[in-house]
C-alpha cells in the first residue's frame, strides 16, 4: 500500500497503514457520532479536529526537507498531542464551558495555546504561509488593538482572555468547523463513494452522449463533466486535475487553442462551487450562518448557476462557430441507451440525495446518510462495481483523507471569526464601510467584491468565505442588502477568486494539465466566466433572480437576465458567426446592460439596442459577402 500526501512525501508499509488505519477511525467515528451516538458538539468537534489534525502531521512534511519515506518525531510529536488536546477537552468539557472566555485556569491556558499553534502549523503545511498569516493578523489585532487610535482601536484585551475564546465553541470549535464536522464531511465521504464507484466516469460518458456531437462538443463536454462532478466534489482544483485530464486533451484535439481548453475547464470548475445541489462547503456554511434550511440556499442558488453556466456554454459555442469546429463523429460517442443499460444505477444515490433535498426536504446528514447507502446497495448491483468490506474501508479512508482541506481550513478561519466577535470588529468594518460608501450601495459592493477576491487569491475558498462572512456580511446586511443575497454575493466572489489574475490557483492548474502560460489561461478564464463577476449584482438588485417574490417577477427578471448576459457575452467574445465591428460590440453590451437592470422601461430599450445591433451586423455581413472576390482582395 501507498499513501501520498503533502510536499513529496509518500508512505508505504507500515507508515502507510498506519494513515490508513487513522483515517479509517476518523471516517467511523463521524458516520458513529452522525448517526447513533449522543455526544455534545464540543466533544464531538473537538474529536474531528483531533483526527484531522493528526493525519496532516503525518501526511505532511514540516518542510521541502522533511523526511519523504516516513514521519519524524516532530511529526509523531505533533499528532500525539492532536490526540491529547481532544483527551482534554472530552474529560473535563462540562468545566470548559463554564471557564472558557471568562476565567480559564492554567491548563485551559496551555491546551488552548497548543490548539492554535497546532492550528496554524497544520494549515501552514497544507496550504502554505498565508492563511496562517492572516489568522496570525488578526490575533495581533486583538492584542495590540489598544494601540491603535479611532474607530478600529481596542481596549486592552490580556492573552489569556484571547487563547480562552478560541479555545472554545466561539472560536476554533466555532460554527466554522461544525459545518466541516457535520455536513461537509459526510458529502466528501459520499463523493468518495460516487468516485470509487466509477460515477465520476458515467458523468463523462453522459456528457459525451449529449454534447459531443454538436458544434465545439468536447468543450461542452468539459462543461457539463466538470458542473456534475464539481458541485459534489466541492474543489474546482481537484475538478479540473481529475476531469481536464481527459477534456482538455480531447478539445485541443478537434481545434481549441490550449489555452482556450485550459480555461473552459477551469471556468467550469469553478462554477461547481455555486452549482445545486451540493455546492461544495458553501451551501453548507451559508444555512448554518444565516440559521435558514438548506434548501433555502438551494433554491436561491439555483438560477444564478444556471444563467453562469449558458453564459459559457453560449461563449463556447460562439468560439466553435468562429473556428468552423464540428462534433465528435457519432461512432465515437457513447450511446445514451448503453450507458443506463450498463452504468445507469450507478446514477440512483444522485436521485436519492436531490429527492431527499429538494423533494421531502429532510436534513442535509440524513439525506447524505441516505444517499451513502443508497450507493453501497446500488453497487452491488455488478460485479465490477461492488463495494465490499475491504473496498469499503478503502473509500472510507480515502473519504477522511479528501476532507482534511476543509477541516484545517474552517479550523484556522474559526481563530480569524473569534477575533472578530471578541473585538466587535465586524459592526467598526460595517460602520466603516458605510460612511466611505456614503449612500452608494453599489460602491459598498465593490469594496466587497475587491477585499473578497484579494483575500480568496491567498486563501482556500472556505477559509475567504467564513473571514468574508465574518467582516463584510453584517456590514452589506446593514446597508439594507438581504441576508441571503449578501452571503451568497460574497461566496461567488470567493470562488471566483480561483481563476481570477495574477494568483488564479484554478487556472495554475488547469495550465499544468494543459502546458500553456498560466496567466494567459487565467485571462482567458475570466473572459469565458465574466458572468460571475455580474451575477452578483444582478441578485442583489434583483431578487426574484434569487426566487425571491412571485413567479411573475421571477420569469421576468430570468428572461431579461438571459437577454442581457447574451447581450454582453456577444460584446465580450466580439464574434456572432463572423467577427463583430466594435461599434457594433458597444450597442450589444449597452442592449445587455440595461436589460440585465429589470425593468419595463430598460427592457424595452436593451431589446431595441440589441435588435439594431443585430440587424446592423445581419446587413454588413451580407453586404461584404457580395463583394466580389477581386475587390475584397
Amino acid at each position: 500500500m501507498v499513501v501520498k500526501g503533502k510536499g513529496g512525501r509518500e508512505l508505504s508499509g507500515v507508515y502507510a497503514w498506519m494513515v490508513f488505519g487513522l483515517a479509517l477511525c476518523f471516517s467511523i467515528y463521524q458516520l458513529y457520532f452522525l448517526t447513533v451516538g449522543i455526544i455534545s458538539p464540543w466533544v464531538f468537534r473537538a474529536g474531528h479536529l483531533a483526527f484531522a489534525m493528526a493525519i496532516i502531521f503525518l501526511l505532511c512534511p514540516v518542510g521541502s526537507r522533511g523526511k519523504k519515506d516516513g514521519f519524524s518525531v516532530l511529526d509523531m510529536l505533533f499528532a500525539v498531542l492532536s490526540i491529547a488536546i481532544f483527551v482534554y477537552i472530552a474529560v473535563d468539557q462540562q468545566n470548559l464551558v463554564s471557564r472558557a472566555g471568562v476565567n480559564p485556569n492554567t491548563l485551559d491556558i496551555i491546551f488552548g495555546s497548543l490548539t492554535m499553534i497546532l492550528v496554524v502549523e497544520g494549515s501552514r503545511r497544507f496550504f502554505g504561509p498565508v492563511l496562517p498569516i492572516v489568522a496570525a493578523v488578526f490575533v495581533g489585532y486583538a492584542y495590540f488593538g489598544h494601540f491603535i487610535p479611532g474607530d478600529f482601536g481596542l481596549p486592552r484585551y490580556p492573552l489569556t482572555r484571547i487563547i480562552s475564546y478560541e479555545f472554545s465553541t466561539t472560536g476554533i470549535y466555532g460554527i466554522a468547523i461544525s459545518t466541516a464536522a457535520t455536513y461537509v464531511f459526510l458529502f466528501v465521504v459520499f463523493g468518495a463513494f460516487l468516485q470509487y464507484t466509477g460515477v465520476g466516469d458515467v458523468f463523462m460518458k453522459l456528457a459525451m452522449a449529449f454534447a459531443g456531437g454538436v458544434r465545439g462538443g468536447p468543450a461542452k463536454v468539459s462543461v457539463i463533466s466538470s458542473a456534475l462532478f464539481g458541485s459534489i466534489s466541492g474543489s474546482a482544483s481537484s475538478n479540473v486535475v481529475t476531469t481536464g485530464a481527459f477534456t482538455i486533451p480531447l478539445m485541443k484535439s478537434v481545434g481549441y487553442r490550449g489555452e482556450f481548453a485550459a480555461a473552459v475547464e477551469t471556468a467550469a470548475s469553478i462554477g461547481g462551487l455555486f452549482l445545486p445541489p451540493i455546492m461544495g462547503a458553501g451551501g453548507f456554511l451559508i444555512a448554518d450562518i444565516l440559521q435558514i434550511p438548506y434548501w433555502e440556499v438551494v433554491k436561491a442558488a439555483a438560477v444564478p448557476a444556471i444563467l453562469y453556466y449558458v453564459v459559457v456554454f453560449m461563449l463556447i459555442d460562439f468560439e466553435a462557430m468562429r473556428l468552423g469546429l464540428k462534433g465528435l463523429a457519432r461512432a465515437e460517442l457513447p450511446k445514451f441507451k448503453d450507458i443506463v443499460k450498463t452504468s445507469g444505477h450507478l446514477l440512483i444515490p444522485i436521485l436519492v440525495l436531490l429527492y431527499a433535498l429538494l423533494i421531502i426536504k429532510i436534513s442535509p446528514v440524513r439525506a447524505g446518510l441516505y444517499s451513502i447507502v443508497a450507493t453501497i446497495v446500488v453497487s452491488w448491483f455488478r460485479a465490477e462495481t461492488r463495494v465490499g468490506l475491504k473496498r469499503l474501508a478503502e473509500i472510507l479512508s480515502a473519504g477522511a483523507r479528501q476532507a482534511l482541506n476543509v477541516s484545517v481550513a474552517t479550523a484556522t478561519a474559526g481563530i480569524i471569526v473569534g477575533v472578530v466577535q471578541l473585538t466587535g470588529l465586524g459592526l467598526t468594518f460595517s460602520s466603516t464601510m458605510m460612511s466611505l460608501s456614503g449612500t452608494s450601495v453599489v460602491l459598498a459592493l465593490i469594496l466587497a467584491m475587491i477585499v473578497a477576491v484579494v483575500m480568496g487569491m491567498g486563501l482556500p475558498i472556505t477559509a475567504t468565505y467564513i473571514t468574508a462572512a465574518a467582516v463584510l456580511g453584517p456590514a452589506l446586511i446593514k446597508i439594507g442588502i438581504e441576508p441571503i443575497a449578501a452571503h451568497l454575493f460574497l461566496y461567488f466572489f470567493a470562488a471566483v477568486s480561483g481563476m481570477t489574475p495574477p494568483v488564479c490557483v484554478t487556472a495554475f492548474a488547469a495550465a499544468g494539465v494543459s502546458g500553456e502560460d498560466p496567466m494567459r489561461v487565467g485571462w482567458q478564464s475570466v473572459k469565458l466566466g465574466w458572468a460571475a463577476y455580474v451575477l452578483p449584482y444582478m441578485f442583489v438588485f434583483g431578487l426574484p433572480l434569487l426566487l425571491i417574490g412571485s413567479w411573475e417577477a421571477t420569469v421576468m427578471a430570468v428572461g431579461s437576465a438571459l437577454l442581457g448576459t447574451f447581450g454582453l457575452g456577444v460584446a465580450v467574445h466580439g464574434v456572432l458567426g463572423t467577427r463583430l465591428w466594435w461599434g457594433t460590440r458597444l450597442v450589444f453590451a449597452a442592449g445587455g446592460l440595461l436589460l440585465i437592470q429589470v425593468g419595463h422601461l430598460t427592457n424595452f430599450a436593451g431589446l431595441g439596442l440589441m435588435a439594431a445591433a443585430y440587424a446592423w451586423h445581419r446587413f454588413s455581413a451580407k453586404k461584404t459577402s457580395e463583394i466580389p472576390q477581386n475587390e475584397k482582395a
